[in-house]
């Protein structure tokens, strides 16, 4: 974490998150909120949909 705690450390490029030792892709920070918001919940909607379909053959 950087010094602000609620904010996780960044790549030098600021394109990734370093969370636990791991780098995440970074939220574009030029998408407005209420969008990301959206967007999130497309994206968690489509996981769990994969989540809960029929096995791979």
């Amino acid at each position: 974490m950087t010094a602000d705690a609620r904010q996780p450390a960044r790549t030098s490029d600021g394109r990734y998150v370093i969370v636990n030792g791991r780098r995440w892709r970074a939220t574009d920070p030029e998408i407005p909120e209420n969008i990301a918001a959206r967007l999130r919940s497309h994206l968690m909607a489509a996981r769990r949909a994969v989540a809960e379909g029929p096995e791979p053959i």
